[in-house]
């Protein structure tokens, strides 16, 4: 590996996360769908259950739940980081009762996706590939899957920002 790092790097490699954060803001606010919304309700904010004389009562999720409950299919990490952000957001933003923030709901997953694509650049130009790094982020962050997880509340971001996290400290 070089020991230098070309001086277009950097300005590259952030360049393609701006452009990633520029494609993925705008899809944050729109509504949860399918699996999404399941995992929201069933592990980081709650549903409305019905009684038995017909009124609804609504059921928040309690952080143990989210936590240690297997029974639920999700991104543990990803529920959890988002729980946080969804109950930061409840004590900061004045809201109706139950309102649901989609968008600090999916910030986690932005910013993973917006680290992956620096990390997977800084693995590659570490073991010596300056350009196939820059190339990397570039082809990351305008993938058309890439993008979408990086908008939505699934743990996929993580994972891509955890494992040239993983081989970097290797």
């Amino acid at each position: 590996p070089s020991a230098q790092t070309p001086r277009w790097f950097w300005p590259t490699v952030l360049a393609a996360a701006m452009v990633l954060g520029g494609c993925a803001i705008p899809r944050m606010g729109h509504s949860l769908w399918h699996d999404e919304a399941s995992r929201v309700k069933r592990t980081m904010v709650g549903e409305y259950k019905k009684r038995q004389d017909g009124s609804f009562v609504f059921r928040g999720i309690k952080w143990e739940r989210a936590l240690f409950d297997s029974d639920l299919p999700n991104h543990v990490l990803q529920s959890a980081l988002s729980k946080l952000c969804h109950d930061v957001w409840r004590a900061v933003i004045p809201a109706q009762e139950f309102a649901v923030s989609e968008a600090a709901i999916r910030i986690p997953s932005l910013i993973a996706a917006l680290a992956g694509v620096v990390l997977l650049a800084a693995l590659l130009k570490d073991l010596g590939f300056p350009g196939a790094g820059a190339a990397a982020a570039w082809v990351l962050a305008l993938h058309p899957w890439y993008l979408k997880y990086a908008a939505e509340a699934r743990g996929y971001a993580i994972v891509m920002a955890m494992v040239p996290l993983l081989m970097l400290a290797f």
